[in-house]
């Protein structure tokens, strides 16, 4: 994920099938894009995002998991005899217009 661990400050516990993984949980905001509309879309984690601790253990999982508070605000279709997956947005907290295409790659980076 990129993140400075040295400045994360609400120690917490996660507790999964792969057993107890101690971490930090932190406010967070999600921002997804659709390019084809020009649309992003903010989710603000008010309860907090889990963010692991560093290790060689949890690298690997360390963003691969869209949390609750966010898919259940989306319809989620997954297509699989056509390869198709399809997230449809039906509930955000601030949206914004930009311009149709190829969103940014670099996070917090939402200017063209």
């Amino acid at each position: 994920m990129g993140l400075d661990r040295t400045r994360l400050q609400h120690r917490a516990n996660s507790l999964g099938i792969g057993g107890n993984a101690p971490g930090y949980n932190e406010f967070a905001i999600v921002i997804l894009g659709d390019d084809e509309l020009g649309r992003l879309f903010e989710f603000r984690l008010e309860a907090g995002a889990f963010i692991p601790d560093d290790s060689p253990e949890m690298r690997e999982i360390d963003a691969s998991v869209l949390g609750r508070d966010v898919l259940d605000r989306t319809r989620l279709v997954y297509d699989k005899p056509n390869g198709v997956v399809t997230l449809e947005v039906l509930s955000f907290d601030r949206e914004w217009q930009v311009p149709p295409g190829p969103l940014p790659d670099q996070p917090g980076n939402i200017a063209r």
